[in-house]
């Protein structure tokens, strides 16, 4: 899985331009973009790359909002396909989100101070824990609003 953004869009010949941050090019089919409104210069994109004999492409495009967050708006073909959210640079599968709150209460130790500041944790299934901050570059209300839609189980607020 790598990340790029749009570079370049032919849409009379139905091809677009990922480019990574390497600045490699990947060609893409518009058409196999949902939504369509996600289509514009600059637009960041998770997907997969293939080298065929027409050169390097990319498959399985899926948005990456600026917000933090990154859903997949590929249509699911299976009834079991897992709904991805990316959060800063993590990515995790919804389905393996144990339990998600907005609390208060003191979460860990940074630079040797207890931090008390509103945060969010993810408790995944498996015993694993992640905890973010507003100045983790991370909106945790967007966050929670975004897996609100997505995990309506198992949530707490603080």
């Amino acid at each position: 899985m790598m990340i790029g953004h749009i570079t370049a869009m032919r849409p009379d010949y139905d091809v677009g331009i990922l480019t990574d941050f390497h600045g490699r090019h990947f060609k893409f089919r518009l058409t196999a973009v949902q939504p369509a409104s996600a289509l514009h210069i600059g637009a960041e994109f998770f997907f997969d790359p293939q080298l065929t004999a027409a050169g390097l492409v990319a498959v399985q495009l899926r948005y990456q909002h600026h917000d933090g967050t990154c859903l997949s708006v590929r249509p699911p073909t299976e009834v079991d396909q897992p709904v991805v959210v990316r959060i800063g640079e993590l990515v995790l599968n919804v389905d393996d989100i144990q339990y998600y709150a907005l609390t208060t209460d003191q979460a860990e130790i940074r630079n040797g101070y207890a931090s008390s500041a509103r945060h969010l944790v993810i408790k995944m299934r498996g015993g694993r824990q992640f905890i973010f901050y507003n100045w983790d570059g991370v909106n945790i209300d967007d966050v929670v609003t975004k897996l609100a839609t997505l995990h309506t189980v198992q949530r707490q607020f603080g």
